[in-house]
């Protein structure tokens, strides 16, 4: 005899099935699916204490645990001022920066070209933009510009770059040509000249002017070194003669 066989009607089998969603009754009919993805996840394991679960990738269920804050632009940080988008433009920006956190500003400083003494504040590398305050230099030695030659024809100062120059060993006959460049009024200009133990003749460009004309040597004079200073005088347009070794006494 065959053992009857236990049936349950279908309204007390949908009621054991557990709640989810991988069940439904359609027009009284059972509907299993099994093309649903179960959203349950497990926590992953780790994290420590102030930790918080973040996405790590577009993956729907891709988490894992972070610090909170690290690595995110906060704008309360970096635009606390409500730029958006010009939140990063210099015009935009408070506060003050230690020159010390700016990499290589040292050394900048110390290898830029700009005119310091005189140029406006905002403008160190444009000499042409200059301050009208006068100023003044405190503690501050002036090395002169010196342009040094053992012999030449020609000697001709460059008035914007030297403030003396010198020949330390004339061979042949020498013609001190007019100053290159664009002098100021009451600028100085010492010239050395020292022959090379032999006489050598000395011409001078009209430029040069003295009160006694013959202050201006038109020779050496052998193994001494003549001398002369003078200032330029922008209204006469002449570099006069102030002093020289040759009126008060001859410098070896």
């Amino acid at each position: 005899m065959i053992p009857p066989i236990p049936v349950r009607t279908l309204r007390d089998y949908l009621a054991s099935l557990p709640v989810g969603p991988g069940a439904a009754v359609v027009g009284q009919n059972l509907n299993i699916r099994t093309d649903l993805a179960t959203m349950a996840q497990a926590v992953p394991n780790g994290g420590t204490t102030g930790q918080v679960l973040t996405k790590l990738s577009n993956t729907d269920l891709n988490v894992g645990w972070t610090t909170a804050g690290v690595g995110d632009m906060l704008k309360s940080v970096y635009d606390p001022q409500n730029k958006n988008a010009d939140a990063f433009a210099r015009a935009n920006q408070t506060g003050t920066q230690s020159y010390t956190t700016i990499t290589g500003l040292g050394s900048a400083a110390l290898n830029n070209t700009g005119d310091f003494a005189t140029a406006a504040q905002g403008a160190l590398a444009d000499s042409a933009v200059q301050p009208a305050a006068t100023q003044t230099l405190t503690n501050k030695r002036i090395t002169p510009r010196i342009a040094t030659t053992a012999s030449t024809a020609t000697l001709a100062p460059n008035a914007d770059t030297q403030d003396a120059t010198a020949v330390t060993a004339q061979a042949g006959a020498l013609s001190i040509a007019a100053p290159t460049g664009t002098p100021t009024n009451g600028q100085s200009l010492l010239i050395r000249i020292k022959d090379n133990g032999t006489i050598r003749a000395v011409s001078w460009n009209a430029i040069y002017t003295a009160f006694t004309p013959t202050d201006l040597r038109t020779a050496t004079i052998v193994g001494k070194v003549l001398i002369f200073q003078f200032i330029y005088n922008s209204t006469d347009v002449e570099w006069q003669l102030l002093h020289s070794n040759a009126s008060f006494g001859i410098w070896s």
